[in-house]
C-alpha cells in the first residue's frame, strides 16, 4: 500500500466558490493528507447534467501532469490512512470512488429503449487481482485518477459527447470502459459525505450512503442480475465482448 499523495502528481477539486462549507471541508481534507491541489471552479445556470459535465471538462483541461486526481467537493476518505495499492502499470483510468450504477452498451436498440441512462445494480466489474477490480461499466465521478494521456483524452471526448446531447457524462465514460484499462480498488478510497449531500426524492440518506461505501461485487461471465427501470424490473446477463471484457445483455 502507498499513500495517495505519493501516487498523485496533480490534483483538482471541483467546487463552486460560493459553497464555502464544502470548500473548507476539502481544504482541510487535502491538507490533512498532504495532497497538493487547486480548486477548479464549478458551473451553474444550466441542467445538473450539463453543469457537472462542463465542470469536469474544465478540471481536465487545467491538468498539467499525470497521474492526476479529480475530486468532487463532497467526498470523504473511507479510512483515515488514505492509501491505495500500487496502480496497475497499464492503467488508463482509476476510479477511487464507486457507485452501483452501470449502463447497457451504446447501441441503437438500447438507446431507443432506455435512453442514455445508468441503472441501479448494473455496475459491472471483474476481479483483476487481489488488489484491483477491472471496470467494464460504471457511472460515477466523485474521485477519478487519470493515469494515462490516452485515458484523459478519451474521457474528455466522452464529456464533449455528453455535453452535445445534454446527457450525464458519466454514462458516456461508462460506454468507453470496455475499450480501455479502467480499474477500481476492491475497497473504495472515497465516498460521498452524507452531511454535504442535497436530498434526493425517494432515496434515503442511508441508501445513498451505501451507494458509495459498499464495495462493488466482482462479476463473472454468465452472471444474471435484476435491475429496476421505469418500465419495470428487467433481467440481464454478463456476456464476453472481448478478452477479459464484459458487457450487459438484456434477457427477454
Amino acid at each position: 500500500m502507498m499513500k495517495l499523495s505519493a501516487a498523485v502528481s496533480d490534483c483538482r477539486v471541483i467546487n463552486l466558490p460560493e459553497n464555502k462549507g464544502r470548500r473548507l471541508h476539502m481544504t482541510n481534507l487535502m491538507n490533512r493528507h498532504g495532497l497538493d491541489f487547486s480548486f477548479s471552479e464549478g458551473i451553474t445556470g444550466q441542467s445538473h447534467a450539463l453543469n457537472c459535465a462542463k465542470a469536469h471538462l474544465a478540471a481536465l483541461e487545467s491538468i498539467k501532469t499525470l497521474p492526476a486526481l479529480v475530486l468532487e467537493d463532497d467526498v470523504a476518505p473511507i479510512t483515515e490512512s488514505l492509501t491505495i495499492p500500487e496502480i496497475p502499470s497499464d492503467a488508463d483510468i482509476v476510479y477511487l470512488g464507486v457507485s452501483p450504477f452501470g449502463c447497457f452498451p451504446w447501441t441503437r436498440s438500447n438507446v431507443r429503449r432506455f435512453g442514455h441512462r445508468a441503472h441501479y445494480n448494473l455496475a459491472l466489474a471483474s476481479t483483476e487481482d487481489d488488489n484491483w477490480l477491472r471496470l467494464h461499466s460504471m457511472a460515477g465521478a466523485i474521485a477519478i485518477l487519470y493515469a494515462s494521456q490516452t485515458g484523459l483524452e478519451t474521457w474528455r471526448n466522452a464529456m464533449l459527447a455528453a455535453i452535445k446531447r445534454s446527457k450525464p457524462f458519466d454514462v458516456f465514460t461508462a460506454y468507453k470502459m470496455t475499450s480501455f484499462n479502467v480499474y477500481a480498488p476492491h475497497r473504495p478510497v472515497f465516498f460521498e459525505e452524507p452531511s454535504l449531500q442535497r436530498p434526493l426524492k425517494h432515496v434515503t440518506r442511508e441508501q445513498r450512503l451505501r451507494w458509495t461505501t459498499k464495495p462493488l461485487p466482482p462479476t463473472q461471465e454468465g452472471t444474471i442480475v435484476t435491475t429496476p427501470t421505469k418500465g419495470g424490473t428487467i433481467r440481464v446477463r454478463a456476456e464476453l465482448c472481448g478478452e477479459n471484457r464484459l458487457e450487459w445483455s438484456l434477457l427477454q
